[in-house]
């Protein structure tokens, strides 16, 4: 069974999301017993972003993905991510990294 978080966000009708590529989390929270979805649409980054992005992770990694996915994510969707991010602090990483490696970032493993 899946859970929605009430700050997720459904496509609605007058919303435009063109340019905006819908990104989806299902994860177990264990600490409250259910089941989570978290949506979210999010622009492709550009290389400054991404820049950013990767020069922050050294120093706060969790800063730099919320102000990464902050930046990205639709702007009817900014203040639903932000709640989902207080209550789920790991969501920044998790987008932030399927972002990135959906853009060519990765670990080629050599």
């Amino acid at each position: 069974m899946t859970t929605e978080n009430p700050n997720t966000t459904a496509p609605e009708a007058d919303i435009s999301y063109e340019g905006y590529t819908l990104m989806e989390h299902t994860f177990n929270d264990r600490f409250a017993g259910k089941e989570v979805t978290i949506r979210h649409h999010f622009k492709r980054p550009n290389r400054p972003q991404i820049s950013r992005a990767q020069k922050g992770a050294g120093k706060d990694a969790m800063k730099a993905f919320g102000n990464f996915v902050s930046e990205i994510v639709h702007p009817d969707e900014k203040e639903a991510l932000a709640a989902n991010i207080k209550i789920y602090p790991g969501l920044a990483a998790t987008f932030g990294n399927a972002i990135m490696g959906a853009v060519g970032v990765g670990d080629l493993g050599n």
